[in-house]
């Protein structure tokens, strides 16, 4: 039997096991493997996660590519080397900003718009966000600085319409909500005016899968938790 002429099963059951440089290169075996593949990814990758580092380009936001250094291949195992180069994906990033990532796809927001979107940097899907102009802003605030100072971070709660998204932000470092699909970004959990005395509040935030719940560590180094829709904060 040829490679071209493997079952389908036999190979989404080798591709499972594979890390994902490795199951980039299936793609190139063959035009069979790549057809078969290729319907496989808009129910996502199945593939054996390997951590990715997103490298800074030197053309800026001008860039159209992406350059990841995988952590998972030694330089001197393999004359590929370990900087992946993802080019041509044009309007998907240039102009945007990286924000974060959730389980492979970045969080981008766009300059001009401040539009928010989970993309996909292997499948080129997108999820969009409200543009971030819906958060009021602080008075006096430099609008060439909103997107690079102004916004700080942004975390997804999962990468699919079912999600919640976090944003620090303003001078204060408060917090805003948006479950994906909503029109608008609304005020997040809040400390109390005493605790505030006009001092940043919140200085990161992560989302924990199994306990479905946000943590947060505030200026004074207080870790707090709240749920999915912004509630319960202890």
């Amino acid at each position: 039997m040829t490679w071209s002429d493997l079952p389908i099963d036999l190979i989404h059951y080798t591709s499972s096991h594979l890390p994902i440089v490795d199951y980039l290169r299936l793609f190139v075996v063959c035009t069979s493997w790549n057809y078969v593949l290729s319907n496989d990814v808009p129910n996502g990758i199945q593939c054996r996660p390997s951590p990715w580092l997103l490298l800074p380009s030197e053309a800026g936001e001008a860039s159209n590519s992406l350059t990841f250094r995988e952590f998972t291949i030694k330089e001197e195992e393999t004359s590929v080397g370990c900087h992946l180069r993802f080019s041509s994906l044009d309007s998907y990033i240039i102009g945007r900003r990286c924000f974060g990532s959730k389980d492979g796809w970045l969080m981008t927001l766009e300059k001009e718009d401040l539009q928010a979107r989970l993309f996909n940097p292997l499948t080129k899907a997108e999820i969009s966000f409200p543009s971030l102009f819906t958060i009021p802003k602080d008075e006096g605030t430099d609008e060439e600085c909103l997107r690079d100072i102004y916004f700080q971070k942004i975390i997804v709660s999962s990468n699919d319409l079912s999600g919640t998204a976090i944003v620090i932000y303003g001078r204060t470092k408060s917090l805003a909500l948006e479950r994906l699909g909503d029109q608008t970004w609304v005020l997040g959990p809040q400390l109390p005016l005493y605790a505030i005395m006009h001092v940043e509040q919140f200085e990161d935030v992560y989302y924990h899968q199994e306990d479905k719940r946000f943590y947060t560590i505030t200026h004074f180094s207080m870790v707090l938790a709240f749920d999915v829709n912004g509630k319960n904060l202890n």
